[in-house]
């Protein structure tokens, strides 16, 4: 099994980090999770996580990726976009 394939065609975005200095720091990301960002994996590859995440964002990305951590396991979390008003559906 090509799991370099599935990780790449997965229509919801995912990405691996690692702990790094500043925070979390961008290892590898599908098209999906770049397309999410908005930028090219040249522009965030190696990079705090908090220097192209949304800061209302942030948060959310934050607490997910501790409780990866602390558990030793991949997680999966859904993040609501906000309306306006800062509402979350």
């Amino acid at each position: 099994m090509d799991h370099r394939a599935l990780f790449d065609a997965m229509p919801v975005p995912r990405f691996v980090m690692a702990a790094g200095e500043d925070g979390y720091v961008l290892k590898d990301a599908n098209q999906s999770a770049l397309h999410y960002f908005g930028r090219s994996m040249a522009a965030i590859e190696k990079k705090s996580f908090k220097s192209f995440v949304d800061a209302e964002a942030l948060p959310f990305f934050e607490q997910a990726l501790q409780s990866a951590a602390i558990q030793k396991k991949p997680v999966s979390f859904k993040i609501s976009p906000a309306v306006p008003g800062g509402s979350r559906l």
